[in-house]
C-alpha cells in the first residue's frame, strides 16, 4: 500500500502542478491559453442552492494542437422539485483533509468504510480549485482508494441514511442529488453510482460520463426506497452539494370528515346544516401506509364562523389528529356558510425523525339542508322553502301555494275559487308508476316513478292544470259555451285532441284508483298528461335526502294520490 499511496501522491502532485501553472479563465470564458487556469465556472444558477431553473454543465477540454484550453457549455434541464430534500452539504464547515464520517448525521447521512478502512476527506482550493459562479473557491469531498482489493479497484465513496434525530436508526431515501467532479486534464473517466435496498440488494446503477476537468450534477429519484449508496471510479473524483430526500420526510395528509346524522327519514351520512361536522387528519408515508407523527401545528381554513357569518380559519387539536368540530349555519338559502359545495383546507406541521415537516391537504364535499326538518322552527319543512328558493322546483313557495298536511293519502289539493294550492308532505317523497293501457276510449298513458323534487314539480303542475280547467270553464275562459257531450268539464273538441272519449266522464277508468274519479276522470287524466313532462332541477336540490345525496330518497309504504279540484 505504500507504493500505491506514493503513486497516487505523484499523480496528484503532477496534476495540481499542471492546474496551478494556469491562470484563471474569464467569466465569459471563451478561450484561455495554456498559462491560464484550467478551472472554469461550473455551478447551479445560484451557487450551492438547488435551483428549479435550468442548470449549466461546463466542460473544459485541453486542445493539444493549439496549446489552449477551450470552454464548452451545455444546458441541463431542471431535474426535479426539491421540497423535502435535506440542506445541501457543501463540505465547507471543516478544514482541508478532515476525514468525514458522521459529521453530517444531522442531515441524514453517515459516510461508511465498507470498502476501505479510511473515510473520505475534504480537499480545499489549495488542492482542488473549482470556481463557483461568483469566482469563489468551492471545497469538496475526495474519494478514497480501496485497500481491500488493491489500486485497480479505483477510488470509492459510500454512505448510509439515518434519522437526523436518532442516528442509530437507519432509514430509507427517495432521492439523492449531488455534484461529482473529475480532475484529470487530458483523459476522460466514468463513475458508477449504485443504490441498494434495505437487504443490501442493488436496485439501481447508473454510469456517469466525466470528461476531463468537468463537474457534473446527478439527481436520482426512486419509487423504491434505498438505504445505501456507493460511487466507484478507476480514477479519483470529488463530490459536492450533496442532498437527499429521506423517505420518512415524504409524508402526505388526507382529511377525514364525519357528519352528525340528519333527522329526515332515509337521510344519508352526508353533512347537513345545523349539525356537527368533524374533520381530522390522517398521515400516510410514500408507500401509502398509515403513519403516526406528533402534530406541532394545526390550521384549518374556510371554516364558517357563526358570529360573523363569514368563512374564517381555526386551529385544530394537535393531540387528537388536529380534530376540529364545527357547523354550517341553518339559516337562509345557499351560501358559503350554509349549504352548497364546500372545500376545507388544512396546513400543519409534524415532528418526524427527519425533522419538522409541513403537510397540507384539502377536502371538497357538499353540505345539505335537513330535508324534513322544520324551517326556522315553523311547521313548514325546509324542502318547501329551499326547493323554491334555489330553483329546484320553481314556483313551489308563492302567494298561491302553501304547505298543509292533509293526511297520508292526499298529496295536494287546489281550491279553484281562491286559486290556493295546498301541498302536503307526500309531495316531496315517492310517486309510483302511473300506467293505463290504450283503448278505443282512452289514449293510454305511462308515467314513470319519481322521487323528491320530481314529485313536487309534477304535483305543482298537476294542481295548476286543475286550476286551468276551472278557469277555462268560467267567463272569460276559452272553453265557455263550447259543446261538452259527456259533461265532464272538457269540451268535445279538446277531448278529440287528447284522445279521450266525449261520451264518458272517465274514459280511462281512473275510478279504479278512487271512486270520485268516475265524475271527473278525464280532467284527472288530462292533469296527469301535463305532469308527465315536468321534472325538478337536480343540480339545485340541496336536500338530504335529495337528488345529490346517496341514497337519494326515502321510499313510502303508502302510495298517495293527488286530489282533484275543490269547487
Amino acid at each position: 500500500m505504500k507504493t500505491t499511496s506514493r503513486i497516487v501522491s505523484i499523480v496528484l502532485a503532477f496534476f495540481l502542478a499542471l492546474i496551478f501553472s494556469a491562470s484563471a479563465a474569464s467569466a465569459s470564458g471563451a478561450v484561455a491559453n495554456s498559462s491560464s487556469a484550467t478551472v472554469i465556472d461550473y455551478s447551479p444558477s445560484n451557487g450551492h442552492s438547488l435551483a428549479a431553473a435550468a442548470d449549466t454543465k461546463v466542460t473544459v477540454t485541453p486542445d493539444n494542437a493549439s496549446g489552449k484550453i477551450i470552454k464548452a457549455q451545455e444546458s441541463i434541464a431542471s431535474k426535479g422539485f426539491y421540497d423535502g430534500y435535506t440542506e445541501p452539504i457543501t463540505f465547507s464547515e471543516f478544514p482541508a483533509y478532515t476525514r468525514i464520517s458522521n459529521q453530517y448525521q444531522s442531515r441524514g447521512i453517515i459516510f461508511s468504510t465498507y470498502f476501505s478502512k479510511y473515510y473520505p476527506y475534504i480537499i480545499f482550493p489549495d488542492v482542488y480549485p473549482i470556481y463557483l459562479a461568483d469566482n469563489t473557491y468551492d471545497p469538496g469531498l475526495f474519494c478514497v482508494y480501496t485497500d481491500t482489493f488493491g489500486y485497480d479497484e479505483g477510488c470509492i465513496m459510500s454512505g448510509v441514511f439515518v434519522s437526523p434525530k436518532d442516528p442509530t436508526k437507519k432509514i430509507g431515501a427517495k432521492a439523492i442529488d449531488l455534484w461529482i467532479g473529475y480532475l484529470a486534464p487530458y483523459t476522460a473517466n466514468t463513475a458508477t453510482l449504485h443504490l441498494y435496498d434495505k437487504s443490501g440488494k442493488q436496485i439501481y446503477e447508473t454510469i456517469i460520463d466525466l470528461p476531463p476537468l468537468s463537474k457534473h450534477r446527478e439527481n436520482i429519484q426512486s419509487d423504491q426506497e434505498f438505504y445505501f449508496w456507493k460511487i466507484t471510479t478507476k480514477n479519483y473524483f470529488v463530490i459536492d452539494n450533496l442532498s437527499v430526500k429521506l423517505a420518512e420526510a415524504d409524508v402526505s395528509a388526507t382529511i377525514k370528515l364525519e357528519a352528525e346524522a340528519a333527522t329526515s327519514p332515509g337521510a344519508s351520512n352526508e353533512p347537513v346544516t345545523g349539525k356537527d361536522i368533524t374533520v381530522t387528519v390522517n398521515l400516510k408515508d410514500s408507500q401509502g401506509n398509515a403513519v403516526t407523527y406528533p402534530f406541532t401545528e394545526c390550521k384549518w381554513s374556510n371554516i364558517p364562523d357563526p358570529a360573523t357569518k363569514q368563512l374564517t380559519s381555526k386551529n385544530g387539536d394537535p393531540a387528537n389528529q388536529c380534530k376540529l368540530t364545527f357547523q354550517y349555519l341553518d339559516e337562509g338559502g345557499m351560501s358559503w356558510v350554509t349549504y352548497g359545495p364546500k372545500v376545507v383546507s388544512f396546513s400543519g406541521k409534524i415532528d418526524t425523525d427527519s425533522g419538522e415537516q409541513t403537510v397540507t391537504a384539502f377536502h371538497a364535499f357538499k353540505v345539505f339542508f335537513d330535508k324534513t326538518a322544520p324551517y326556522k322552527g315553523y311547521p313548514t319543512p325546509n324542502w318547501f322553502i329551499y326547493w323554491d328558493l334555489d330553483g329546484a322546483v320553481a314556483g313551489l313557495n308563492t302567494s298561491n301555494t302553501i304547505f298543509k298536511d292533509m293526511g297520508p293519502y292526499t298529496v295536494a289539493q287546489v281550491n279553484t275559487k281562491t286559486k290556493l294550492i295546498s301541498i302536503g308532505p307526500s309531495a316531496a317523497e315517492t310517486q309510483n308508476v302511473f300506467s293505463f293501457p290504450k283503448s278505443a276510449e282512452c289514449p293510454g298513458i305511462y308515467i314513470p316513478a319519481a322521487k323528491g323534487i320530481d314529485v313536487a314539480a309534477r304535483t305543482l303542475a298537476h294542481e295548476k292544470r286543475h286550476q286551468d280547467h276551472y278557469d277555462y270553464q268560467h267567463i272569460p275562459g276559452i272553453w265557455v259555451g263550447k259543446p261538452d257531450s259527456d259533461g265532464d268539464g272538457l269540451p268535445d273538441e279538446y277531448e278529440d285532441s287528447i284522445g279521450t272519449s266525449n261520451l264518458f266522464k272517465d274514459s280511462c277508468g281512473l275510478s279504479f284508483i278512487a271512486e270520485e274519479y268516475a265524475y271527473y276522470g278525464d280532467q284527472e287524466f288530462d292533469a296527469r298528461m301535463v305532469e308527465n313532462f315536468v321534472k325538478g332541477v337536480a343540480a339545485n336540490d340541496w336536500a338530504n335526502p335529495g337528488a345529490q345525496t346517496t341514497p337519494a330518497f326515502k321510499s313510502l309504504s303508502i302510495a298517495p294520490k293527488a286530489e282533484g279540484p275543490s269547487y
